[in-house]
């Protein structure tokens, strides 16, 4: 059971469905459908309050009491219309974890002889510090003396 959906500050009160896809080793996935009225006028089909969702962050409490309410937080990177068999449309917005912003695709990176902290501060560096929080306490403080591939 889902409990509360929002993008930003705009709830979400009725929507159609929410599918999360959480796949190993892939940055996790989410899709919103919802009527188009939802965040505009009965009967109007457009997305001039909805597309400025594009970068702003989804949240979704779910789970079943108030004792096992998962969140998640994601961040929007598509919003299009939709149509079912030529009735009312509805608005689906979708999006991925923000470990998106830190994706580099397919990269070659030498991590010989420097720390955990060293390596997490050079994958990331250029995204943007208002978009994620990094919290780097490492255990390991000794260099690691091998190299990986992204």
């Amino acid at each position: 059971m889902i409990v509360k959906i929002n993008v930003e500050d705009k709830q979400i009160l009725h929507f159609n469905s929410f599918q999360l896809q959480q796949q190993f080793n892939q940055h996790h996935y989410f899709e919103l459908r919802f009527n188009h009225d939802e965040i505009g006028l009965p009967s109007l089909i457009n997305l001039d309050n909805s597309r400025d969702f594009v970068g702003k962050t989804l949240t979704a409490s779910f789970g079943y009491g108030n004792d096992r309410v998962q969140d998640l937080a994601g961040l929007v990177t598509k919003v299009e219309l939709a149509q079912n068999h030529g009735y009312h449309g509805f608005q689906v917005v979708s999006g991925y974890s923000p470990t998106i912003l830190i994706d580099r695709g397919q990269d070659l990176d030498s991590y010989l002889d420097k720390t955990l902290y060293e390596i997490v501060n050079l994958a990331t560096n250029g995204t943007p510090k208002n978009d994620l929080r990094f919290a780097i306490n490492a255990t390991r403080k000794a260099p690691i003396d091998y190299y990986y591939v992204l």
